[in-house]
């Protein structure tokens, strides 16, 4: 067979994808504003993709009045990864609470 495929690759909400395999080779997909597309070149036999999916949490850090937070935007963390943020009281400012989801958390000065 001399055409190719183009397939386009939906995650569902709260998932990105994180493999894509050809014949069981991993491959580049394309990546066009958020629309993923991986264009399958001519086969000569079958040949499965298989697309692997990852869930992750959007972190947004907010400061209050005194201090900032680097980095200021949402950060994605895939599943059972961590990152790590940077909290600055202002002069004659302290930390005096940091909650995650909502709930206290425990800091490292």
């Amino acid at each position: 067979n001399e055409s190719s495929d183009e397939f386009t690759i939906t995650p569902d909400a709260g998932y990105k994808l994180t493999s894509l395999q050809l014949g069981g080779e991993e491959v580049q997909w394309e990546d066009n504003a958020g629309v993923l597309t991986y264009t399958v070149p001519a086969v000569a036999a079958d040949v499965s993709l298989v697309a692997a999916f990852t869930e992750y949490f959007t972190v947004t850090a907010t400061a209050g009045t005194g201090g900032a937070i680097t980095p200021p935007t949402s950060e994605v963390l895939i599943n059972e990864s961590s990152d790590e943020f940077t909290i600055t009281p202002d002069a004659g400012y302290k930390l005096t609470s940091l909650q995650l989801g909502g709930e206290e958390v425990q800091w490292e000065d």
